[in-house]
């Protein structure tokens, strides 16, 4: 898949239009791209991707993020006594990430989360088209931020002006040289990131290959 994704670039290249994987990042406050359904709680922690995520004990309970890519990645913080979800891709089975902080000394359930957030789950390599993420219960639902990469087409007679589609959402932006967050060392755990609503992340142009670093949004 994804060396077909790669000549598909290089095609678009020789017609004087530029292909490239992006990636955008969305956080738990995003309820453009993410909907909730049933009882769930927002936490305020810096050891949190954008600096919160939401919770649910709710059986009934579930969280959706839909986007057009061919990958995505879900992070999260973990816990010092055991926290667990069950998530889905495009209605197939449900499996559970389990996120308990293994290096942690186990705590009284209910405190709060001992582990930077960081990636927990990801599905890669898929066909680029609409896809569906639903995070269930299983002892709990934990939803803290999602990261999509997505094919990103710009033509040389825009004057830099390309158009992109990810989680549902149509944008314009100038093309701009500048490294995506996401690609650079993770902050200092002691040292987290306010979290400033208002401004869409920058955009990478390079290929992913693995799972990124993952740091907070940038916001305006």
């Amino acid at each position: 898949m994804l060396a077909l994704l790669v000549l598909s670039l290089l095609a678009a290249s020789l017609r004087g239009i530029n292909a490239v994987l992006k990636n955008l990042t969305v956080d738990d406050t995003d309820t453009r791209t993410i909907t909730y359904l049933g009882a769930w709680e927002s936490y305020n922690s810096g050891l949190d991707f954008g600096g919160s995520h939401r919770l649910s004990s709710d059986a009934a309970a579930n969280a959706t993020f839909e986007f057009v890519g061919t990958a995505v990645y879900y992070v999260s913080p973990r816990w010092p006594y055991m926290v667990t979800s069950r998530i889905s891709i495009d209605g197939g089975a449900a499996v559970s990430v389990n996120l308990t902080d293994p290096n942690a000394s186990p705590t009284p359930i209910g405190g709060s989360e001992s582990a930077m957030y960081s990636v927990v789950w990801s599905a890669t390599n898929l066909a680029n088209k609409s896809h569906k993420i639903l995070v269930t219960y299983e002892n709990y639902i934990v939803v803290d931020g999602f990261l999509c990469v997505f094919i990103h087409i710009s033509s040389r007679k825009e004057g830099g002006r390309f158009g992109s589609y990810c989680a549902g959402i149509q944008w314009t932006m100038e093309l701009r040289p500048q490294v995506h967050p996401l690609l650079q060392a993770p902050p200092h755990p002691h040292r987290p990131r306010p979290h400033r609503p208002g401004r869409l992340p920058p955009v990478q142009r390079r290929l992913l290959t693995g799972p990124p670093q993952l740091l907070p949004p940038t916001r305006d």
